[in-house]
């Protein structure tokens, strides 16, 4: 597994543990939700920005 699938891997984990759809973390993050499939995918070198939203608050 290389580092942007075990990204991804973690992106999909937290959005789970969150109970919030691809949809609605595409929306928070501003960005389109296959984007965000995408990154949970593995398949997109992902920016900070794009990722700083409430997913990663404790």
């Amino acid at each position: 597994m290389n580092i942007k699938e075990k990204f991804g891997q973690k992106v999909k984990n937290l959005r789970e543990e969150k109970n919030f759809s691809i949809e609605h973390l595409a929306n928070i993050s501003n960005v389109d939700r296959n984007y965000i499939s995408d990154i949970e995918k593995g398949k997109r070198n992902v920016s900070i920005e794009i990722m700083e939203n409430d997913i990663f608050e404790e």
